[in-house]
């Protein structure tokens, strides 16, 4: 499987998101995202559909998410780990020159 569109969160909100799509596998597929928190899942995979994760929050340092999917065997197609970060943007509000510096 991959991750695909990953979205950064916004600013302490919880908006970030990414899509898993399965690329190989038999049976009935499925997927658990884990980070701080109770896991996310059973999400319901089919392949060559991407299913989007949402509600996600970042963390300045990096949130990181783990993904796992499986078959219904139970064996694992594969695991990673992913980071979300803040979009993090500054306004100049004004500036001053000093010459004395």
């Amino acid at each position: 499987f991959t991750i695909q569109n990953k979205k950064d969160a916004c600013n302490g909100q919880s908006n970030g998101s990414f899509e898993i799509l399965v690329t190989s596998g038999s049976g009935t597929i499925s997927g658990f995202v884990f980070s701080s928190g109770p896991p996310i899942g059973p999400i319901s995979l089919t392949q060559g559909v991407p299913h989007t994760v949402s509600g996600l929050s970042g963390l300045v340092v990096g949130k990181p998410y783990l993904v796992v999917v499986a078959d219904d065997n139970g064996n694992s197609i594969g695991s990673v780990i992913i980071f979300l970060y803040p979009n993090v943007t500054a306004t100049l509000v004004s500036a001053v020159n000093s010459t004395s510096c």
